[in-house]
């Protein structure tokens, strides 16, 4: 039987470079990823709705860098993003909350709202007029939340339109990225 032996120059030098590409691949994809994450995050910011839904929005890097999960951390953000469904009612004290952001009152004597801060006053603990005030706001939120429960809420997404929007963006950013970690294995 006859063999054939072949010695291919420069494998063990191709080989080495292989062993050491992950870790080229990683670093320049760390970057990229990051950048990603932040491009989502500003891309979500500017569709939540709201004052406050906008500065709940973040973004967290995952698995050694190589993962990013662009999110709101609200207690409201996931209803507000997918709806809230029939049947679903709402806390109670995240309606009130709302109400007195929204300077939403309830019509009882002695309920006002500021002109200024458009946050309801009078609601206090000390006082007959106070305690009264402050029911009223309590009960119109529940009438609210039963609403809601019986109505369910409009979607309103912010989170995967922003992925959708920004996903060619996205492709860019990590395809550069791989072009330079392939140019640095290469070389």
């Amino acid at each position: 039987m006859s063999t054939l032996n072949m010695e291919f120059v420069g494998l063990d030098a191709l080989r080495r470079r292989l062993a050491s590409s992950q870790k080229t691949i990683d670093a320049e994809l760390r970057p990229a990823i990051r950048r990603s994450g932040v491009l989502l995050k500003t891309e979500a910011k500017g569709l939540a709705v709201g004052n406050r839904l906008p500065s709940s929005v973040q973004y967290r890097v995952h698995e050694g860098g190589l993962s990013v999960i662009v999110g709101s951390v609200a207690r409201t953000g996931l209803s507000i993003e997918r709806g809230r469904p029939v049947g679903d009612r709402p806390p109670v004290r995240l309606i009130t909350a709302w109400m007195a952001r929204k300077g939403i009152a309830a019509q009882v004597e002695g309920a006002r709202v500021s002109l200024k801060t458009h946050k309801v006053l009078g609601v206090s603990t000390k006082s007959a007029k106070g305690r009264a005030i402050g029911k009223a706001q309590r009960d119109l939120a529940w009438k609210i939340a039963l609403a809601i429960r019986e109505r369910g809420t409009k979607a309103l997404p912010f989170i995967f339109p922003a992925g959708h929007r920004k996903k060619d963006e996205v492709a860019r950013i990590v395809n550069e990225a791989l072009r330079r970690a392939v140019r640095k294995i290469a070389s």
